[in-house]
């Protein structure tokens, strides 16, 4: 791609053209959050009574269901605002549905990055997106006016295999249609808009306490994308029109981008993108499962896929735990967003001193937060209230530079032939920790302190196999295995 580099760093790498794809992309990593996260208050368990002979039992007391375990007959919800739980009555022996419906939208994520993770090689990053999110709308708005249990959980899973799997070509049109100078900078930038949605999430949340009209109110900036900006504000990734010999198409986007951007562009100049074509068709006719070529690379490969696991769950877990863990769940869910965006300033800086010892650091702190945390959950929670907040939060933000972190030193361990199928493993591995994230929650409703300690326990695990990996600054790449 050393012609479209060229071409691109004579036109703009970051003028208007790229402002307007990249604002509209950012949009939806800000909508993507809002439908990740839209159980934590849809799904979460208003206060109710138990109507026992005329006489309400309340659900502070000791024994809140009957004495086999399973849910009144005459339940009396409080008003403050209406859940799944509500609807459906998940109590009792129906409240592991709460924590089910979760773990089925992290299951969504994981079908959609194996499903749709390749559509964009194939179809274009641009179609793949509009088709997607177009089916999202659907699914999501239908979530909204769904009648039963299942037909919810349906709908939600499809939301999420929809999204996770356009996620990739998402990411991948912002690092292929901005130049090389400001890429990096921007697609962290792009990690802090998905972050910026927790807040907004949870001020929408705190402003419609009505569960259907949250979910078609935070559905609704969907539809409206798949309808109208995406198909019109989108444009397809030059770097993909050139890979696949759709040279004239390349031509004809890049006049545009020099046009808005206000600069000038020679054909002659042009004409050699021809020349990237030939390397384009070497590198997409590699071999992706050389990867298993050398035990030091299938090594690799599992450390790093168990580090993303735990991870991913320690993130998921804390996401979703959030809005329980103080008395107020609309400010503990955005502040819990709000502490990423400092995570990743940080992370941001602190890698350039290296990569494994940070995230060692950042691991173990981040373990300590969380056991802590849980050690406080066992007492009296009146007292320690703030403390269990400031805790979780302190591991929130200690994950969240990790996740920036092991993105970087992930692709960094292997060669380019190899790159994007290694880090497809591991968006894999993190989307089975993101699962196991809403089942570990579950088991709350035997100890409270089971899920902090899980997560710091997943942490320290994940900082012993770090040890175990190579630091990649300053140190040569694996090179590309040559036939």
């Amino acid at each position: 791609m050393s012609q479209l580099n060229n071409i691109l760093s004579r036109i703009g790498e970051f003028g208007p053209f790229q402002i307007r794809v990249y604002l509209l992309l950012n949009s939806l990593a800000i909508f993507r959050c809002f439908q990740m996260y839209l159980l934590v208050f849809v799904g979460d368990k208003p206060q109710w009574n138990c109507l026992v002979d005329d006489h309400p039992l309340d659900t502070k007391e000791k024994f809140p269901c009957l004495q086999n375990g399973s849910s009144c007959e005459n339940v009396q919800f409080s008003g403050e605002f209406t859940s799944i739980a509500s609807e459906w009555r998940l109590i009792c022996d129906e409240e592991y549905k709460r924590s089910l419906a979760s773990a089925i939208v992290m299951v969504g994520c994981l079908v959609g990055a194996v499903l749709f993770g390749g559509m964009a090689d194939k179809r274009g990053r641009k179609s793949t997106i509009i088709l997607l999110y177009s089916i999202t709308s659907i699914s999501c708005v239908a979530s909204g006016l769904a009648q039963t249990y299942r037909q919810f959980v349906l709908f939600r899973f499809i939301t999420a295999v929809m999204l996770n799997g356009s996620s990739t070509a998402v990411f991948v049109l912002i690092s292929e249609t901005v130049g090389q100078s400001s890429k990096d900078m921007l697609l962290t930038a792009y990690q802090g808009f998905y972050s910026i949605g927790y807040v907004i999430l949870s001020l929408i949340a705190y402003f419609i306490r009505d569960w259907r009209y949250l979910t078609m109110t935070v559905s609704f900036p969907i539809v409206f994308c798949s309808t109208f900006l995406l198909r019109n504000g989108l444009c397809e990734s030059p770097q993909w029109l050139v890979e696949n010999g759709r040279i004239e198409e390349s031509k004809q986007l890049l006049r545009e981008i020099a046009k808005t951007n206000g600069a000038d562009i020679s054909e002659t100049l042009l004409e050699k993108l021809s020349n990237d074509v030939p390397k384009a068709n070497l590198r997409t006719n590699q071999n992706n499962t050389s990867v298993f070529a050398r035990p030091g690379y299938v090594k690799k490969a599992l450390i790093l896929s168990v580090i993303w696991l735990f991870l991913s769950m320690m993130y998921s877990g804390l996401s979703f735990l959030s809005g329980s863990l103080s008395t107020n769940k609309y400010l503990s869910f955005g502040l819990c967003g709000l502490v990423e965006i400092p995570a990743l300033l940080l992370s941001m800086w602190i890698i350039k001193s290296g990569r494994r010892i940070p995230l060692l650091t950042l691991a173990l702190f981040g373990s300590l937060a969380c056991l802590v945390c849980g050690w406080l959950q066992g007492g009296d929670q009146s007292q320690g209230g703030f403390f269990i907040m400031a805790l979780a939060l302190l591991g929130k933000f200690a994950v969240a530079a990790c996740y920036n972190i092991i993105y970087i030193f992930s692709a960094e361990q292997f060669g380019a032939s190899v790159r994007s199928f290694s880090m497809g493993i591991f968006s894999t591995a993190a989307s089975i920790g993101g699962v196991l994230a809403p089942l570990v929650i579950g088991l709350e409703v035997y100890d409270k302190r089971i899920p902090m300690l899980s997560f710091g326990i997943g942490a320290i695990l994940a900082a012993i196999f770090v040890m175990t990996l190579p630091e990649t600054v300053k140190v040569r790449k694996p090179h590309k295995k040559t036939s």
